[in-house]
């Protein structure tokens, strides 16, 4: 599983912002974990919110937990794309604007080289076993609690 994303030069405003965030991510990855509630329904996230941490993702997992995911956090939102090299469980990406609100909601193939793209901006992704996102009934526009 891979992120890619465009970088540029920021203003004084966006520098503020990356000082807000590291501190943010900090305390994040202190805690590590989050439970977050879609649709009512309780998902148990890992926290992956530095460069590292979100390049590994899922990678070289056997298995994930039922009502388990990743929940990647980007210092700002832009357009994002995740790929499943290395990664041997099937996965369904949903991306997430500044709001939580999900954009697009994708499944994903394993060992695939493809990059599977957000629909917009996204601050945020949630990486989970292939087919949860449906099962739950949840789609684009649907809000992700516990992430603020």
């Amino acid at each position: 599983m891979g992120c890619v994303s465009q970088n540029k030069k920021g203003t004084k405003e966006e520098k503020i912002m990356e000082i807000v965030f590291e501190n943010w991510r900090q305390y994040l990855k202190e805690s590590n974990s989050l439970l977050l509630k879609i649709a009512g329904h309780p998902l148990n996230v890992e926290v992956a919110s530095d460069e590292r941490s979100i390049t590994k993702g899922l990678m070289f997992r056997d298995k994930l937990n039922k009502n388990s995911g990743m929940l990647f956090v980007f210092s700002k939102p832009t357009q994002k794309s995740f790929f499943m090299k290395n990664t041997k469980i099937p996965l369904s990406i949903a991306y997430l604007d500044e709001s939580g609100k999900i954009l697009n909601i994708e499944d994903m193939t394993p060992y695939s080289t493809k990059g599977v793209t957000s629909d917009g901006k996204a601050k945020y992704a949630v990486e989970v076993n292939q087919g949860w996102f449906d099962s739950k009934g949840i789609i684009p526009g649907d809000r992700v609690e516990g992430i603020k």
